[in-house]
């Protein structure tokens, strides 16, 4: 994997739910690529964008696990 970015989210990660959009400091929006609920609530977490081929992963720091998204801007 191919590290693409650092960030942090903007606000509140309340976890993982595939109706969110998860919206970054430096301008980039993303969404799950697939189904996925869990709850978690950290304050403006860092995280990294991965890339791996075409697929790119969200790992939100402290939320103890990387999912794959897909960028909507």
């Amino acid at each position: 994997m191919i590290k693409e970015s650092e960030s942090k989210i903007q606000g509140v990660f309340a976890g993982w739910n595939p109706a969110t959009i998860y919206r970054l400091k430096n301008g980039t929006k993303w969404m799950l690529s697939f189904t996925k609920n869990s709850i978690k609530s950290l304050n403006t977490p860092d995280v990294t964008v991965w890339r791996d081929g075409i697929d790119y992963y969200l790992e939100v720091h402290n939320a103890g696990e990387m999912q794959k998204v897909r960028r909507v801007e």
